[in-house]
């Protein structure tokens, strides 16, 4: 009897992530992996269908659909970063072998069933959890093209149909490892020049419904975790097949208190001895009270190896009580920077804050009052997201946009012509508001974390009793005014902020901004023109506090950068600037 022939894609994108990635990092397709790592144990898809080729990296469509010969079933894993793709191959796959399933799943994959109608080429879309579902499908198909009595899935044709909703998965650990059974053996063997990217899970689920995330609705609220030695044994592969980086994909590191804690004990020790992974980067930390997780504990670890060149993050998201509240975090005591300073006593932890904005409830104020309380604490580094909605979240429901006036704009993700929806205005805050809190972040990172002229907005502070928050936001008016380089740059950066998801990454691009348009690139390259800066501060300080030109440069002599080694280069100090150990952080 002739096997029916399989092939599943997850296409990765890394190259076009918002910060600027080596062309030679690729995730391992731990999506697809675990589809057919769990199939094949049942052995009548086993013994009917042989898993052709699995597809994880970027390439021409027409190269990929080459390769695919008389499929049998297609499965697609859609994420934000290539959905559009697959749908290219989908559509020409379908053409070409009209007799073909192709099945659909993934997170980015919208319930509104006019979304699956308007994609003809689709026979079936897997909601939530795939490795049961997608088994099912298998063996259904080997009888008949009959899949209404599956569960968890809509079926696309002449009558759309959703069935009931799947049960979840009784015991995760029945799905064996695509890492420890083989099955990535021969993608790693055959591409020792990549540094390959793996998704590690210890559990899954989310008891949380945070309205702008997918996840508790999507894999459950109740989390089930995976045996401890089989996440162990995960991570000695990764090492032992030098894994550049391991990304926890759990919704809530440090929740399980003991167990996570030694989890990543077990990563140090297999670091210090065999210096693989590279990087560690968390994707959320629990949401439970400090005392009740291991997050402080894991934070110092990731603090105290500096190899890792990597910082704690704390995901407050808002420091707004309306905008908490609206978006169900407001009873949460979440781990955050009163917990990390009290846990030192010189804060010398530097962590992330990672804010999203704007949220539901955030107004242009409250913006203004959360830098102020960021750039009070010197051991923090802020990270501010666009909100960003997914298909899947409460947030991109038709009555929650009602409910809140969530207005958005539909744009590139990356350059391979991916697309996101961002929300550029709220009941709260108008898209002119929105832009012009994104611009003050322009100015925040030019001027304040790049330390350019952090001593000397901290000096006139003193000097004036005003907020350091307030003399920046006076700044980003002097700059709108104005006809300087910088000015020019704001502009550009204006002009196009609500173009591109990558024009959000303000952090870096005011690093280059800084390298770009401050530094003299004829005679002193790669070093500060004073010259300009002072002339902008000059100006800057006569008309916003009527300093002469003579007072301007005495404070500004004063306040800058000196070092008798080297001159100033303020992109050095910038918390990311386009390094590799920079890339992934808490």
């Amino acid at each position: 009897m002739q096997c029916r022939n399989l092939y599943l894609v997850q296409i990765s994108s890394m190259e076009d992530q918002s910060v600027e990635i080596v062309s030679s990092w690729y995730f391992l397709p731990y999506t697809i992996g675990l589809l057919w790592s769990y199939a094949k144990t049942n052995p009548i898809i086993a013994k009917n269908y042989t898993l052709k080729k699995m597809f994880w990296r970027p390439d021409d469509e027409k190269n990929i659909i080459n390769q695919i010969k008389n499929p049998d079933v297609i499965g697609f894993s859609n994420y934000l970063w290539n959905t559009e793709f697959h749908l290219k191959i989908a559509y020409y796959i379908k053409k070409k072998y009209p007799n073909c399933l192709i099945v659909f799943g993934g997170p980015n994959i919208p319930l509104d069933p006019h979304w699956l109608k308007d994609r003809p080429f689709i026979d079936l879309i897997v909601h939530q959890e795939g490795e049961i579902t997608f088994s099912e499908i298998l063996l259904q198909r080997i009888i008949s093209n009959d899949f209404s009595r599956i569960n968890g899935i809509s079926i696309n044709g002449n009558q759309f149909l959703r069935t009931p909703e799947a049960k979840r998965i009784e015991d995760i650990n029945d799905i064996p490892s695509p890492y420890l059974n083989g099955l990535f053996d021969e993608i790693v063997a055959e591409n020792p020049h990549l540094k390959f990217h793996a998704v590690f899970e210890t559990n899954r689920g989310c008891p949380f419904k945070c309205t702008f995330c997918d996840w508790g609705g999507y894999t459950h609220q109740k989390m089930k975790k995976f045996d401890l030695d089989k996440c162990k044994t995960e991570i000695n592969w990764m090492v032992n097949n030098k894994i550049h980086t391991l990304w926890f994909a759990d919704s809530n590191t440090g929740i399980f208190k003991g167990r996570d804690l030694e989890i990543f004990n077990h990563i140090k020790k297999m670091r210090l001895k065999h210096n693989y992974p590279k990087i560690i980067a968390v994707t959320g930390y629990s949401k439970t009270p400090p005392d009740k997780n291991d997050t402080l504990e894991i934070q110092k670890i990731v603090s105290d190896d500096d190899s890792l060149g990597i910082r704690p993050r704390i995901a407050v998201q808002s420091f707004n009580k309306e905008a908490l509240k609206n978006i169900k975090r407001d009873n949460l005591n979440i781990y955050n920077i009163a917990d990390l300073n009290k846990s030192q006593t010189d804060n010398s932890i530097t962590a992330e804050v990672e804010l999203i904005f704007p949220l539901p409830g955030t107004t242009y104020e409250s913006f203004i009052n959360d830098f102020d309380y960021l750039i009070s604490h010197g051991n923090i580094i802020p990270q501010i997201y666009c909100c960003l909605l997914l298909p899947r979240s409460e947030m991109a429901s038709p009555a929650y946009r009602k409910m809140h006036g969530v207005k958005t704009t539909k744009m590139l993700f990356n350059s391979k012509g991916e697309t996101c929806e961002i929300v550029t205005s709220l009941n709260s805050i108008t898209e002119e508001e929105v832009t012009q809190s994104w611009m003050l972040t322009w100015v925040i990172w030019t001027f304040w974390y790049s330390n350019l002229c952090k001593k000397l907005i901290q000096k006139i502070s003193l000097m004036h009793d005003e907020r350091e928050i307030d003399i920046l936001v006076k700044l980003q008016k002097f700059i709108e005014n104005d006809d300087s380089p910088i000015s020019i740059e704001y502009e550009k950066s204006k002009k196009n902020l609500h173009k591109s998801f990558l024009n959000y990454n303000l952090r870096d691009i005011c690093s280059t901004t800084v390298s770009s348009h401050l530094f003299e690139t004829n005679t002193s390259k790669g070093h500060l023109n004073a010259e300009i800066l002072k002339k902008f501060i000059s100006a800057f300080l006569n008309e916003y506090f009527e300093y002469t030109e003579f007072i301007s440069n005495m404070i500004f002599e004063d306040t800058m950068f000196k070092t008798t080694t080297k001159k100033y280069n303020p992109v050095l100090t910038i918390g990311n600037n386009f390094s590799e150990n920079e890339y992934a952080t808490f």
